[in-house]
């Protein structure tokens, strides 16, 4: 139920529509909406971490640093591969990327200490949202959102709690933002 409102984002679909049955209308749009939300994907290649303001890659000079993220974006390219067949199988994509994200930031942060001995801060959920976001531009994986809302349609509850939910739900998050997200509207802004 949560997704569909987000998948939909308020286009309402009843079964008396003329163009046909709900089932084939709300299929067009979920293909529309993977659509657009794989161009834009494409679109935002450009993206660095410093577009996404990740503090802990940010060094005292000022400047920024990337993150390896490529295994991450390996994990997020499986999700629609012939190997995830069950929900269970694709949370486990889902939390092997998101772990990889925590793996790839707090080795990326350390080795901003620089030659700094003091222990590294863990990376914060202020941080691993957005660098989750990044991964998900790099790997544009295809029917992102046919995947997230198999999830919730699927996915017993007990699959759903714990740090695979916590995963899932912050990449329901950097597909809600990748969505949003208003490049033009920003540019404009910015060049004014």
């Amino acid at each position: 139920p949560h997704i569909d409102k987000v998948l939909l984002a308020g286009k309402e679909v009843t079964p008396n529509e003329s163009s046909g049955s709900s089932t084939s209308n709300t299929i067009q749009t979920m293909n529309e909406l993977e659509a657009q939300l794989h161009e834009k994907m494409l679109s935002l290649q450009f993206v660095t971490p410093a577009h996404l303001e990740i503090s802990c890659l940010k060094s005292t000079e000022g400047e920024e640093r990337d993150v390896d993220l490529s295994y991450t974006v390996r994990q997020l390219q499986s999700l629609h591969g012939n190997n995830n067949h069950s929900p269970r199988q694709i949370l486990q994509s889902i939390l092997l990327a998101h772990r990889g994200v925590s793996v790839a930031l707090n080795q990326a942060c350390r080795n901003n200490d620089g030659e700094n001995k003091s222990p590294t801060p863990p990376t914060s959920a202020d941080d691993v949202l957005p660098t989750l976001i990044l991964a998900t531009i790099r790997a544009h994986p295809p029917h992102l959102l046919s995947i997230l809302r198999f999830i919730e349609d699927f996915a017993p509850l007990p699959l759903l709690r714990g740090e695979a939910g916590y995963a899932y739900t912050n990449l329901c998050g950097a597909m809600q933002f990748l969505r949003e997200v208003d490049l033009e509207g920003h540019l404009a802004e910015v060049t004014l």
